[in-house]
């Protein structure tokens, strides 16, 4: 669900995911990185780089129906009610608002990849464990640590779509975007297999080699900085996820530029148009006057960006140490992009 000028992504939210982000917004506005002594002063990100930014929780007034929360897409029209922090009612559902990723995008390319070969949490049934112990075992979780859970293409009409079939598609439109499910990357096994669905998807564009070469290099460089933060970090994540984006749109990349920055500025960007921009063509900014395509312009081509943290833990008072399940998973995908960067 979004807000009606689709730069807040919003979603029903669990106590321990609501938690997670309260805990990174309470020690970001601290100036607590939450990292190990001295990592900030030798360059490391801290975490909340590396995720969403969060705006605060949300929960429907009395007027709303839970039908209406349901239905994707029409929260601009629903009364809502926006909290800075969640009130804790167990009766009302609560929703997390967060800066929605892919405004400012023309035409992106999206992948989800779970990270990790263990899927559970301690709290989780027996039946949940042994059925995701399965999981594990049967797909690239348990081979690789990592699982490529589904992925949505700007359709190009390219040939090799075909590594889909029919029953992966969960979307399919053929003059916009093609939308893979999570099917699909079940049933991948070897490493074969993943460096095409990987290649696949960062070719899918119309902008040339060097476009596919500057994407690659630069996932690589942010997976190496995202290994750096978690390994500085008391944390644990369960059955979380990267999402990598970048846009396809020709006219827009060529008005970027291919070099893009290790971390996005999106929100703030697009914050600050909204809030200050009564303007279509131009504004003012210390006394020079900018033009707003220009500024739209600062808004990255591709980003990387860790999510879902219904499983996750963070904090230095936690009992928890190096998340060597989530960082051996991400390593394993940096192999695949290495060899992608070398067999260009």
């Amino acid at each position: 669900m979004t807000d009606e000028g689709e730069s807040l992504f919003i979603k029903p939210v669990l106590k321990q995911e609501l938690d997670f982000y309260n805990t990174i917004k309470k020690e970001t506005s601290n100036e607590n990185s939450l990292l190990k002594s001295n990592a900030e002063n030798r360059g490391v990100l801290p975490l909340n780089e590396w995720i969403p930014k969060y705006i605060g929780s949300m929960s429907k007034t009395s007027n709303v129906s839970k039908e209406d929360l349901e239905k994707m897409g029409e929260l601009a029209n629903a009364p809502m009610q926006l909290n800075n922090e969640n009130k804790n009612c167990i009766s009302e559902p609560q929703y997390i608002v967060l800066e929605n990723l892919l405004n400012g995008y023309k035409t992106p390319n999206v992948m989800d990849i779970k990270l990790g070969r263990i899927l559970y949490d301690d709290s989780a049934s027996i039946d949940k464990k042994n059925r995701l112990i399965k999981v594990s075992s049967e797909t690239t979780s348990g081979s690789l640590g990592f699982r490529i859970c589904g992925m949505k293409l700007a359709n190009q009409g390219e040939s090799n779509y075909n590594l889909f079939r029919s029953s992966e598609f969960c979307y399919n439109n053929t003059n916009t975007y093609i939308s893979v499910n999570k099917t699909f990357g079940r049933r991948l096994k070897t490493p074969v297999e993943i460096r095409d669905s990987l290649n696949l998807f960062f070719s899918n564009h119309l902008m040339g080699e060097a476009y596919t070469t500057n994407l690659l290099k630069m996932f690589n460089k942010r997976i190496e900085a995202l290994i750096d933060t978690l390994e500085n970090t008391k944390s644990k994540f369960i059955s979380s996820s990267i999402l990598l984006i970048f846009e396809s749109n020709i006219d827009r990349i060529k008005q970027h530029g291919l070099d893009d920055e290790l971390i996005d500025s999106d929100y703030d960007i697009i914050s600050y148009l909204e809030e200050s921009c009564d303007v279509d063509q131009a504004m003012e900014i210390e006394g020079e006057m900018i033009d707003i395509e220009d500024i739209k312009g600062g808004i990255s081509l591709s980003k990387l960006k860790l999510v879902d943290f219904s499983h996750a833990v963070i904090g230095k008072n936690t009992n928890t140490g190096v998340d060597s399940n989530t960082i051996d998973g991400l390593k394993s995908l940096n192999d695949v992009l290495l060899q992608l960067i070398k067999a260009i």
